[in-house]
């Protein structure tokens, strides 16, 4: 794609027909991205001690959503299951070790894309 502007690479992506894409922008957030919308989701500040893994959380809150709850139809669904693997980044990034460093009660206390 070699592109470093967003708005070009999204464009780029829509032309390939993938129903469904989302980006990670770390401390910017994260954006979901469909046919027709582009919708934005701020990240909460944290100190970021290790961001190994952040990414890696994040696609597996996604995934762990599309999985429980099924595609996102609607604007508000795109919006919690973003919120909920931005959390899960977060949460990952806050402390060191990456993915091994979250534990299932970290998981149960944020949550999930309800």
């Amino acid at each position: 794609m070699n592109s470093t502007d967003l708005t070009e690479s999204l464009e780029k992506l829509r032309s390939y027909h993938i129903p469904y894409v989302w980006i990670t922008q770390g401390e910017d957030g994260a954006v979901a991205v469909t046919a027709n919308q582009t919708l934005h989701v701020s990240a909460k500040e944290v100190q970021a001690i290790d961001t190994t893994g952040a990414g890696d959380a994040f696609m597996a809150g996604i995934l762990w959503c599309i999985h429980e709850k099924g595609l996102p139809e609607s604007e508000e669904s795109r919006k919690r299951y973003t919120m909920f693997a931005n959390a899960l980044g977060e949460a990952v990034s806050a402390r060191y070790g990456g993915m091994i460093s979250l534990k299932a009660k970290d998981v149960s206390s944020i949550k999930a894309g309800s």
